[in-house]
């Protein structure tokens, strides 16, 4: 789409979004910045900023990523492609402490957009795929796409308690829906358990988990059915 002129991403959105998020209409970047563009605004709002450095504060950047600073600056491969990665540091955390990171080209770990429903820890970028390859997360192949387009599928809701996990966490899946396997994935979208289930209440052991957030996906015949995530405090 074209806004005076200025080329940007158009941005698709379903479901009921909390106040704000529902008025992001398009995405643009441009010397390593993206920019996000409200409705309700006649001009374009920094969202990330691919040119930071140690020490520098995200203050100013919407949303929740106003509280945080760039602790580490490092690489990771992706897709064959070396990105830089931010580790963002919350300011009101001790120091060293470090999560989410601020990826490349892609955005923040938590969340596309990031919102700050910080006590349900919710926000979290789930997948990243560009012309149906996936750059980042998932599980395997391409981005799951969920859309008008195809309405079957429909995503269980997943109960995992306790949450924050710090050694024991209990999945609870709906007992209507059928499950036979489920896989954890980190941040990075990088498999680190699966187990066959042949029940819908499973416990799993996360005493060797680096701090952190942490995917859920429940399959049947190798179908997605749900997902959720959960975060690990040491």
């Amino acid at each position: 789409m074209s806004v005076n002129n200025v080329k940007y991403i158009k941005v698709k959105k379903s479901g009921t979004l909390p106040y704000r998020l529902g008025d992001i209409i398009a995405l643009r970047e441009i010397d390593k910045k993206k920019y996000i563009r409200f409705k309700s605004s006649d001009k374009d709002t920094l969202l990330y900023d691919f040119n930071l450095k140690i020490g520098d504060t995200l203050a100013g950047k919407v949303f929740v990523l106003n509280q945080f600073i760039v602790a580490k600056i490092d690489t990771i491969s992706l897709n064959g492609s070396i990105r830089k990665r931010y580790g963002l540091s919350y300011l009101m955390n001790s120091p060293g402490s470090i999560g989410p990171y601020l990826i490349e080209g892609i955005g923040c770990t938590c969340g596309f957009i990031p919102y700050p429903l910080i006590h349900e820890y919710s926000g979290a970028l789930g997948c990243h795929s560009v012309n149906d390859k996936r750059l980042y997360g998932g599980s395997e192949g391409k981005c799951l796409l969920l859309s008008n387009k195809n309405p079957q599928i429909e995503l269980a809701k997943i109960k995992i308690s306790p949450n924050p996990v710090i050694d024991m966490a209990q999945i609870d899946i709906p007992n209507d829906v059928a499950v036979d396997n489920i896989k954890v994935y980190d941040y990075l979208g990088r498999l680190i358990y699966t187990t066959t289930i042949n029940q819908n209440s499973v416990t799993i052991s996360a005493k060797d988990y680096a701090t952190g957030m942490y995917f859920v996906h429940i399959y049947n015949k190798q179908t997605l059915v749900g997902i959720s995530k959960f975060v690990v405090e040491k």
